[in-house]
């Protein structure tokens, strides 16, 4: 039932990636998703990179749609292209390069 004393682990989101540069990458470990954080309810995906570290980044409709086809202990890397293109709507979306080991 659950573990005690000293056997917990503490989680945490870790940096915060926001592909903001081309260039931006995030790889290493897919650990977790959160789903419906935030004001705009969210997802939010958890991975480990090479060094251990904990690392999060949010979704969107290319990143969700990618990540949706994967399971945890998967090992992915996600890549900001710097390009953006707009939709139907109007709105400017950011592109991505998605991998997997």
């Amino acid at each position: 039932m659950g573990k005690k004393g000293n056997d917990w682990q503490e989680e945490t989101r870790g940096a915060v990636t926001k592909f903001d540069k081309a260039g931006d990458v995030v790889s290493g470990t897919y650990i977790r998703k959160e789903t419906g954080v935030g004001k705009h309810k969210s997802n939010v995906y958890h991975f480990e990179d090479a060094k251990g570290e904990a690392v999060s980044f949010f979704g969107c409709a290319q990143i969700d749609a990618f990540m949706d086809t994967k399971e945890p202990g998967d090992v992915l890397k996600i890549e900001y292209t710097g390009k953006t293109t707009k939709t139907k709507a109007g709105f400017k979306v950011k592109l991505y390069k998605f991998f997997s080991k």
